[in-house]
């Protein structure tokens, strides 16, 4: 009876001893992979890093996103936003945005408010995000797209007045040429006028003359009616 026990016992104790096993070679190749994953995301990270002091910001941009791809503790992943959305908003400067790009620099802006509240790193609408620094930068972006959008309505107020004006001077430019139209149609009626003036004058010169040989030679060819001759 004891053997069995003893028996029993150290089965018990094989078995306890092979879970104790599996249950360490999961958690080592869990924290193996979590740390081969920490290790890649690092890496993408401090090429990133380098990236954005070489003031070579798509690429920046890039390797910060690539970082995001793997998942890596929270204060990490927070470090990550706030340097992928630096690397999306520090080339937009009051000096580069113009009528042309200002959309897509909002757009940008935009996009890189989007990357800090993902995860609520920063929280979009209080300050409750997971990182100051991020909930900081974020109040920041807002503030600029606030900004770019009144440029946009003076952009377009400005292009408005532009168009006015030249709505305005292509509509001087048009009277002028519509009032020397019509000057030299006036001249063109006129010169017709003078001509058929000067036809109907000639007409009448040349009927007077006309008349006028005819009554001579009507008063010496004719004889002068005296009166009753009988």
């Amino acid at each position: 009876m004891n053997k069995t026990k003893q028996f029993l016992q150290k089965l018990n104790n094989k078995k306890i001893r092979r879970v104790l096993y599996v249950v360490c070679l999961v958690l080592f190749v869990v924290l193996f992979v979590r740390y081969k994953i920490y290790k890649q995301a690092k890496i993408y990270y401090n090429k990133g890093v380098n990236f954005y002091k070489d003031e070579d910001y798509y690429f920046a941009e890039k390797y910060f996103s690539y970082s995001l791809l793997y998942k890596i503790p929270k204060r990490l992943e927070c470090k990550s936003r706030i340097n992928y959305a630096l690397s999306i908003t520090t080339p937009i400067t009051k000096e580069s945005v113009t009528p042309k790009n200002i959309d897509e620099s909002i757009e940008r802006l935009e996009e890189a408010r989007s990357i800090l509240v993902q995860h609520d790193c920063a929280h979009m609408y209080d300050s409750d995000g997971h990182n100051k620094k991020a909930q900081t930068l974020k109040q920041e972006i807002d503030e600029y797209i606030e900004y770019l959008k009144s440029e946009k309505e003076k952009f377009e107020e400005e292009k408005k007045a532009d168009n006015l004006d030249k709505s305005s001077d292509e509509d001087k430019k048009n009277e002028e040429e519509k009032k020397k139209e019509e000057a030299k149609k006036l001249r063109e009626e006129e010169a017709k006028l003078e001509e058929v003036f000067g036809q109907i004058e000639q007409e009448g010169l040349n009927e007077r003359t006309n008349n006028l040989n005819t009554y001579e030679q009507w008063s010496t060819e004719s004889t002068y009616y005296s009166g009753k001759s009988w």
